[in-house]
């Protein structure tokens, strides 16, 4: 229950879950312009799904380098409304970073229109990269750059530049259109091609 707004304006490591009692909220998380923020996700469940509303956003634009850890043995849970991403933010300029790490899971659904990871109405998100975690892309991740190391993906990526040492895609890779590199791990394709290396 409730709703509110924690907007990060700085780089201090900050850990968050659900209050003793609560399962879930409509609570937002916003992250400051410039801001490299340095977050832990340790059970959070947010359910923000009006419409063009998302749960976890960066300001658009923002050099910020922002980290997320999937804190170990948590589940996590980011839903938005229509025309939303769960992870927005609004990327032209192709500034800053995400990054995704740690080995809790990860539960993302956009809106219809939007997309999981990206901008709104499945935009780019710009640099994305994964380095750990179990994370469910229900409609995928729209980006310039991806780059994975570790942890596994269940869902769609759509990018410009892909490379990969290491984790697993149980998913398609789309629209790439510069460069794409694989110097270890595993894509299965929805249409059962499996690429390992």
């Amino acid at each position: 229950g409730g709703s509110g707004t924690l907007t990060v304006h700085r780089d201090t490591p900050l850990t968050i879950s659900m209050a003793e009692g609560i399962d879930y909220t409509t609570d937002k998380i916003v992250i400051d312009d410039g801001v490299s923020a340095n977050i832990t996700l340790a059970g959070v469940n947010i359910s923000a799904t009006e419409h063009n509303t998302t749960p976890f956003s960066i300001a658009d634009n923002s050099t910020g380098d922002v980290t997320i850890t999937l804190a170990a043995g948590t589940r996590n849970f980011l839903e938005a409304g229509q025309y939303a991403a769960a992870i927005q933010k609004n990327n032209l300029a192709n500034a800053g970073s995400l990054t995704i790490t740690g080995s809790g899971s990860l539960i993302t659904s956009g809106g219809a229109g939007g997309t999981s990871i990206g901008g709104s109405t499945a935009t780019s998100i710009g640099t994305v990269v994964v380095s750990g975690g179990e994370i469910v892309v229900i409609w995928g991740i729209t980006a310039s750059d991806f780059t994975m190391s570790g942890g596994s993906i269940n869902g769609s990526i759509r990018t410009s530049d892909f490379t990969m040492s290491g984790g697993k895609i149980d998913g398609n890779v789309l629209g790439v259109d510069k460069s794409f590199t694989i110097t270890s791990g595993e894509i299965k394709s929805s249409t059962g091609n499996t690429v390992t290396t």
